[in-house]
């Protein structure tokens, strides 16, 4: 870090190294859509003072925002605004970031909500998380600086946003370095080296800042130029008295009079946190792990299913607070229905005050018998340290309907069936079951000893032994290839020809007006790719999870939302059958995805 003169009596701090530690990025490609995203530069202030309001709009270069809507700042005074764009390209990929700042002042005392915004981009709505914001009275301004540090020409201080937290909670911390603009030459002070605490006991996460100009701070009837260093999120694990530790610098700055350079250490002072247990009057199934503001909702992916179909039943959590450790509830026993293990998925938002996102499960359910099978309410328990309260938040009954066998299965079995019916009459024969063999003769006759020299052992060993030798060997090499050859492999190999073939099948089907048997030959051919391809189980191709893989392998957007669209038609189409020309049209759309996916994967 580099600290020089603009003009007499004044210094811009400008960061000229990369200081150490985590770092945690908003993982918008894994997300399905576009984010909308709310945040605060300070989670507590005093009554009668500014603070910053950030809404951040995360969509592809390509999305179309057609409407968006501030949210409603309640109490809360709004003093100006100001908007930005952040365009990023990764790996062909292009994120766009918009972002709108609300400069609002508080006006009343105690926690004060900021409500949700709402925007269409591309025909969805979305929406952006609350934030909540504690004002203090005016009494409760965190203190200056330390009058005996503020003596020296270059010294360091921390700063945290609340000094008795609940355990679980964020605690905002700022690191600030002070220079004397007085005693700091014109060439400023570079900032060598940067060594953390250990912070034991805490959850860390680093927050996002912005490099700005330093500002002018007046301590002690000295000016001093402020910059700020680094800023973290540290969530206490444990209550009691826990001690966050000093952060060490090496600083190298010039001299007024002699311009020349000294190297400087610079150390914060620890901070001791009064971390409180969360109150008593939990809910029962309530985890301690669940401390922050949280949404919670739950989804099918399919409200009609035929015997033997897997479904996938989503959970979601999103919002502030440590949302790696969130627990989500289980989904229990549901009757003669096979449920998976969950697969979990999260991703976490660093703004410049709190850290967000979202963790979510899906579970594969498979019914194995006609009906429907119902979700029961689920209930995620948390503790809100803003409102000092316990929130459950419950989701609604969720039900798929089960029909009959379904047609797919029934195709698959004709498709066996027909397979064996093809198979050559010698392989028929050589699965029989072997005869017993008949009894020797009562009366043997003896051999010939008048046969000819030519038929000795010897001259038919050396007939037939070189071309029986040939054989052997050339079918060992080709036993060994094809033991190399995995039986997984084999079936990526062959995934290609077998979708082909479906394919063709379909289309046969749909020219003759099998309505069923099309859409079954369809999706087998599509899952079956899919499934040898992304080395995913075919219950495990849920709309989302598609997105998500095909993304990563490189797959256009464009294909993967036709795929999508087609897979839907084919679950409509086994409920409530096309007309002969939409099943046409529908084959002729798979096979064109089916190409393009194959140019990919």
């Amino acid at each position: 870090m580099r600290v020089t003169h603009r003009a007499p009596g004044a210094l811009l701090v400008a960061t000229l190294v990369a200081l150490g530690g985590m770092s945690v990025v908003g993982e918008a490609r894994a997300q399905d859509g576009p984010r909308l995203i709310g945040s605060v530069d300070q989670p507590a202030i005093p009554i009668g003072q500014s603070f910053t309001y950030t809404l951040t709009l995360e969509a592809s270069g390509q999305a179309k925002i057609e409407r968006l809507e501030r949210p409603d700042f309640g109490s809360f005074g709004v003093l100006g605004s100001s908007k930005g764009t952040q365009f990023q390209s990764v790996n062909g990929r292009t994120t766009l970031s918009y972002t709108f700042s609300f400069q609002l002042r508080a006006t009343r005392e105690g926690a004060q909500t900021i409500g949700a915004a709402r925007a269409v981009v591309n025909g969805e709505a979305i929406q952006s998380n609350p934030v909540t914001v504690k004002v203090t009275p005016r009494g409760a301004q965190p203190p200056e600086p330390d009058a005996a540090q503020a003596g020296q020409a270059v010294f360091a201080e921390v700063e945290v946003s609340e000094m008795e937290p609940y355990v679980g909670s964020q605690v905002q911390v700022t690191y600030k370095l002070y220079l004397d603009e007085s005693r700091v030459g014109p060439f400023g002070a570079e900032l060598n080296s940067v060594q953390e605490p250990e912070f034991d006991g805490f959850w860390i996460e680093e927050l996002k800042h912005r490099r700005e100009r330093g500002k002018t701070e007046v301590i002690g009837g000295r000016r001093y130029t402020m910059q700020v260093i680094k800023k973290l999120a540290v969530f206490p694990l444990t209550s009691g008295r826990t001690t966050i530790g000093s952060l060490d610098m090496e600083i190298e700055a010039s001299q007024r009079r002699s311009f020349r350079r000294q190297r400087l250490a610079v150390r914060t002072k620890p901070v001791v946190l009064n971390v409180k247990p969360l109150p008593p009057g939990a809910p029962a199934g309530f985890d301690p792990s669940n401390v922050g503001q949280y949404q919670f909702r739950a989804s099918i992916d399919k409200k009609q299913v035929a015997i033997g179909e897997p479904f996938t039943v989503r959970l979601e959590v999103s919002g502030t607070g440590m949302i790696g450790r969130v627990q989500l509830p289980a989904v229990k026993d549901l009757g003669s229905a096979r449920v998976l293990e969950p697969v979990i998925d999260k991703a976490s938002n660093a703004s410049a005050s709190v850290i967000s996102g979202r963790k979510s499960a899906e579970i594969v359910v498979t019914p194995m018998e006609e009906g429907s099978v119902t979700i029961p309410h689920l209930e995620l328990h948390t503790f809100d340290p803003v409102q000092e309260t316990y929130v459950t938040r419950k989701t609604p009954n969720l039900v798929v309907r089960v029909s009959g066998r379904s047609a797919q299965l029934e195709r698959e079995v004709e498709l066996i069936e027909r397979e064996e019916a093809d198979q050559p009459e010698a392989f028929k024969i050589a699965s029989r079951p072997l005869k017993a063999l008949r009894p020797l003769p009562e009366a043997v006759e003896a051999p010939d000893t008048r046969a000819s020299a030519l038929w000795t052992p010897w001259f038919l060993l050396g007939l037939f032994g070189p071309p029986l030798a040939l054989a052997v060997w050339l079918g060992g090499g080709w036993r060994r290839r094809r033991r190399d050859e995995t039986s997984d492999a084999r079936k990526r190999k062959e995934a290609p020809r077998i979708a082909e073939e479906r394919l063709k099948q379909a289309r046969a089907a749909a020219t003759s007006g099998d309505s069923s048997g099309a859409v079954a030959e369809l999706v087998g051919a599509l899952n079956a790719y899919l499934s040898e391809r992304l080395e995913l189980p075919p219950g495990a191709l849920s709309a989302s999870r598609l997105r998500a893989r095909l993304a990563e392998a490189g797959v256009d957007k464009t294909v993967i939302d036709d795929l999508i669209e087609v897979r839907r038609a084919c679950d409509e189409a086994r409920f409530s059958p096309l007309a002969e020309g939409d099943v046409v049209a529908l084959v002729q759309r798979a096979t064109t995805v089916f190409e393009a996916l194959r140019r990919t994967i």
